[in-house]
């Protein structure tokens, strides 16, 4: 009967190791799951600083080329204001230019 019970004992053992090292497993998993979804979450948070930065950048573009379009269609004016007085647009006559050629010299004068 002894040599039963110290088998079952083993057996006992056995699966009580088992079950142990199959908690263990799942710790193990749940801790991967932790850590991709903590991944996840600074690629996402990187992602979404790129993003923000991207579109503040674009932003910036966008008001600088606006703010040089405003100055350049206001600087061609004065130069092209009627009289006898010498203007840059009658001077260098960019007046008798195509009209791509007078937008393009403006808004170079108004960046410089």
């Amino acid at each position: 009967l002894e040599a039963g019970s110290a088998s079952g004992s083993n057996l006992l053992r056995a699966l009580k190791t088992a079950r142990a090292l199959r908690g263990l497993r799942l710790l193990s998993l749940t801790r991967i799951g932790k850590t991709a979804s903590l991944v996840d979450s600074m690629a996402n948070m990187t992602h979404r600083e790129l993003t923000d930065m991207l579109l503040k950048l674009g932003e910036s573009v966008l008001v600088l080329l606006m703010s040089t379009h405003f100055i350049a269609c206001l600087w061609f004016a004065l130069g092209d204001l009627p009289g006898d007085d010498p203007t840059w647009v009658k001077v260098s006559e960019v007046s008798e230019r195509p009209l791509l050629y007078q937008y393009a010299t403006s808004f170079h004068w108004a960046l410089t």
